[in-house]
Order: C-alpha cells, then sequence, then structure tokens
C-alpha cells in the first residue's frame, strides 16, 4: 500500500473545521485528471489534546471514510500532552495551542512514515495533494511557501528580532532574515531529515525559551535552513488577494515564488500580480490566514484601499463554506455565506456591526480603568486611615 500522509492538528474548537478540511483535500483528489491507483491510500494524521473526545471524533472519521469510498482513507488519532507548552501563548478567539503540536510529531509517527504533508485546517484545497508530496526534497527538511512580515511589530530593516522570556537572561535576541521567511500552514516535511536534525526537541526549547509573535511559525523559520522553496500555488494566502491596485502599475518589491532551491531566484511581484489575476485557476491550495471561512465578515470594496481580489476571494471562501455544509461531520458550528457588500444597505450594516463591536471594547476599556480608579481610591484611604492612628 503506498501511503500518503497528512499531519493536522486540533482541539476542540477546530474538530469540525478539521474534517472539512480533509474532505477539501479529498475533494482536490477526486476532482484532478490523475488516476487514483488501488494500492494507494491517505492516511490522516491528526494531534489532539485532552479537550477533544476521542471516542466521538472517530466515530466521525469512520463515517467520514465511508462516505468517501472512491479512495482508501483512514484516520489516526493521537494524543498530545497540552502541559508541554503550558507555559507557551496561545492564539485566536481561544487561546488555542494545537499550533505547536506538529512539534511532537517525531514522537508519535512510526519510523516507516518518511514523508509527509502538514496542512492548517483554514485551507481550501484544489489540487492534488499527491502531486505535492511526490516532490523530491533531498536533504531539505521542510518545503515551504514565503509569506510577507512587514506587519510585524517586530520588523526592522529586513529582520524581525525575537526576544526571549524575560525571565530567562541567558539568552540573546534572535533575528530572522525576511526574504527567507515562510508560513508554517503548509509544510511538506521531510521526516527523516526532521529526525536527523532533532528538529522538534530544537523547536520545543526554542519555545520554552522564547517568545515568538507568531508561534510555531517563527519557531520553526529559526530551527531550520536551507529548506525547498515550494511554488506559491500550494498556499496561497489571503494576503496574497489583498494586493493594492498601485502595485500593478509599478515594478516594486520582489517576492519569491518560483520552486528553486536558490534562495536568490525572485519573481517580480508586478509579473505574479498580473499571472494570479486569473483567478483561482492556477491555486492549489487557498490559504485563508486572515479571513477565516468559518466567520462572518461581509467585504466592503474601497475601504481604505482596493482590494483587487475582492471577487476571487470571496468565491473560494464560498467554496469553502459549500464543502462545510456537505460534510456530515462538520457539526455543532455556524457556517455563514460570505458576501461582498454592494448596497448602501450591506455597508451600513457593517458598519453598524463595527460600530457595535468598537462601543463594546470602549464601554470594557472605561469599566476596567473605573475599577482601577476605585481600587486606587480604597488604597489610598486605607494608607490614610492607618496613618491616623499609627
Amino acid at each position: 500500500m503506498k501511503d500518503y500522509h497528512l499531519l493536522l492538528a486540533c482541539d476542540k474548537y477546530y474538530l469540525s473545521y478539521m474534517f472539512v478540511a480533509c474532505q477539501s483535500i479529498l475533494n482536490g483528489i477526486k476532482n484532478s485528471t490523475n488516476v487514483i491507483q488501488q494500492d494507494e491510500q491517505i492516511v490522516f494524521d491528526i494531534i489532539i489534546d485532552s479537550s477533544v473526545n476521542k471516542e466521538k471524533a472517530s466515530e466521525l472519521a469512520e463515517s467520514f471514510c465511508k462516505r468517501n469510498d472512491f479512495i482508501n482513507t483512514k484516520f489516526v488519532f493521537y494524543n498530545a500532552d497540552e502541559n508541554e507548552f503550558e507555559e507557551a501563548r496561545g492564539w485566536g478567539d481561544h487561546q488555542t495551542k494545537s499550533a505547536f503540536y506538529r512539534l511532537l510529531m517525531d514522537r508519535f509517527l512510526p519510523n516507516n512514515v518518511h514523508k509527509l504533508l502538514y496542512i492548517d485546517i483554514d485551507v481550501l484545497v484544489l489540487g492534488d495533494i499527491r502531486e505535492l508530496i511526490n516532490t523530491s526534497m533531498e536533504d531539505s527538511v521542510l518545503g515551504t511557501v514565503y509569506t510577507h512580515t512587514y506587519w510585524r511589530s517586530d520588523y526592522n530593516a529586513g529582520k524581525l528580532y525575537l526576544n526571549p522570556i524575560k525571565e530567562n537572561n541567558t539568552n540573546k535576541t534572535v533575528t530572522l532574515d525576511e526574504l527567507d521567511y515562510f508560513n508554517s500552514g503548509v509544510l511538506l516535511i521531510n521526516l527523516d531529515q526532521w529526525r536527523k536534525e532533532n528538529t522538534g526537541q530544537r523547536a520545543i526549547d526554542f519555545v520554552h525559551n522564547y517568545n515568538p509573535i507568531v508561534l510555531d511559525q517563527d519557531t520553526l523559520n529559526y530551527v531550520t535552513n536551507n529548506n525547498l522553496a515550494l511554488d506559491w500555488s500550494w498556499n496561497f494566502q489571503c494576503w496574497m488577494f489583498y494586493i493594492d491596485k498601485d502595485s500593478l502599475k509599478s515594478d516594486g518589491g520582489y517576492v519569491r515564488f518560483d520552486s528553486d532551491k536558490d534562495k536568490h531566484q525572485f519573481k517580480s511581484r508586478k509579473v505574479y500580480l498580473e499571472s494570479v489575476y486569473e483567478g483561482l485557476n492556477s491555486c492549489n491550495i487557498v490559504h485563508f490566514t486572515y479571513s477565516k471561512p468559518w466567520k462572518d465578515h461581509p467585504f466592503i470594496p474601497d475601504e481604505g484601499r482596493h482590494f483587487l481580489f475582492n471577487e476571487q476571494l470571496v468565491k473560494a471562501l464560498n467554496m469553502w463554506q459549500e464543502i462545510a455544509r456537505q460534510t456530515p461531520e462538520c457539526v455543532g458550528v455556524h457556517i455563514p455565506n460570505t458576501t461582498i457588500a454592494s448596497t448602501t444597505g450591506d455597508i451600513l450594516n457593517h458598519t453598524s456591526l463595527r460600530l457595535t463591536k468598537e462601543t463594546k471594547q470602549s464601554k470594557k476599556k472605561r469599566r476596567e480603568l473605573r475599577n482601577l480608579f476605585l481600587s486606587l481610591i480604597g488604597v489610598l484611604l486605607v494608607l490614610q486611615i492607618i496613618s491616623i492612628f499609627f
């Protein structure tokens, strides 16, 4: 049996969305022109924590496999020890730490697994992942796709500065080069080389000693090098949709997108923009890095800047949402229907929701300041009483 291993990680908050990602992966295979061989099997290696009911998850996985009988499929669940990252910072609305669980992969996966594809759950897979997994990696630990860094508070003159945890005075600030910085949402992993270089343990040690802004992504960027640059189509991130129209008018800026071991070969951003303007046809994996497909967020044209690919991004979001509705294992969650705010009413509704949210946040801050002020008054009164009697 030729196994294709897919690694995903989740806690209870994202279990339903994990099944949507798996369904999307199988749809990409089914819709491709590549022949499915009888001896091929898709193995979903899922790392979960104690928040997930493993028995219930296994029942859902069994249902999933029965529905998708066009290809051999199985799920293997592994339990991560979340205490390993007890002191690490969480991410997102639920402060989840599941992004770190992939760092433990070599503890779980058997030695006969030599290569696998890690993939985040916030993806729409349009291509055949077997093509990606069959990519030759030689001695590279990871196959990765570039991402931008200019938005970060620790960005300065082409470098990212990662600071050690304050309590630890023995470590110094380290830097990452923006030109080599990759997104960790889609990773082709040479597990033999990962084990050989002790990547997992070195990554865990880094998490315990540093305070990375983008959690596992910063960590993996620091502990790995000489990675294989994958074609951008295998991790087409949301920021790639958010390109200002003016970017098409000049040749400014360079981004690495070519599949080439030479890290200094770049494709002009203008040429890149012109190629992706054709639509989603050239994308194998759309990665919803900012615009999560399970959240309500109407898009407003001309808000701050012209989003050139609004329609294409909304199309991708709608495709994911349709898959979610057709995935019975995606249970107990709200699936929105993302649209572009095209009428005055839509824009006013969106603005009202945004102002309501801002008002609630403002009220919360005022309450916190008031409580702090009252506490200070209380302390001052106590001190004054003490001074009178003593």
